[in-house]
């Protein structure tokens, strides 16, 4: 694992970067840097041994969008060595017609909510064998949906968020808060967004306007 910088589209401008300095630099197990390091879910911050992936059947998700996640925390769960170091390899750049822009669409939405069953269905599979690292999976699995419900889900109209609550249901054990809401009161996290939605979209239009006028 590695570092990068971002930069704008045509790579003029340096937006920022992505350092881990504080992560160990020692040879760890996978299971050991979950536990003890700060874990990116892009692949391009990564690099693995080609016989390693084959031998352990990792592959990306298929016909899909937003096949990263799932995919990196499963190759690092497995891993017997992992190492970082604390130098820039990747210059990222930020594309704004990137399919990681996803607004009000519904099927990126909803394939956001399939990429966290998805793994899910890691968590479920090495439970017995990788039980360290799969405490640490759950606590990625909690934060990923707890996120998918602050930035984006209540974007989307009641049905929409209703049906992608049915389809993709929170597989964890039942939390507090936002996630607690959304989980045990579905129907009344999809009437609040309907109310608060308004507001917040305003909110981004002002936060944009402000800043193509600086």
């Amino acid at each position: 694992m590695y570092d990068s910088q971002t930069r704008s589209d045509d790579g003029s401008l340096l937006i920022g970067a992505s350092h881990y300095s504080n992560n160990p630099k020692d040879i760890l197990t996978g299971e050991q840097y979950l536990t003890k390091a700060e874990v990116p879910w892009v692949p391009w911050l990564t690099a693995f041994k080609k016989e390693y992936l084959s031998n352990n059947g990792i592959k990306f998700a298929e016909g899909v969008r937003f096949e990263d996640t799932d995919y990196m925390l499963k190759s690092i769960l497995l891993a017997k060595k992992v190492i970082y170091k604390p130098i820039e390899v990747v210059c990222h750049t930020i594309n704004p017609t990137s399919t990681v822009h996803i607004g009000n669409d519904v099927q990126k939405i909803a394939e956001r909510f399939m990429t966290s069953t998805r793994l899910y269905a890691v968590i479920a599979q090495y439970s017995d064998s990788h039980p360290t690292g799969v405490a640490a999976l759950k606590g990625h699995y909690n934060f990923r949906q707890e996120s998918l419900l602050r930035t984006t889900l209540w974007r989307l109209k009641y049905s929409d968020i209703l049906s992608i609550f049915n389809k993709y249901p929170y597989q964890g054990e039942v939390s507090t808060g936002l996630l607690g809401l959304a989980t045990k009161h579905p129907k009344l996290y999809a009437l609040l967004s309907q109310i608060v939605r308004p507001i917040l979209l305003g909110g981004i239009k002002l936060r944009d306007l402000v800043r193509r006028t600086k």
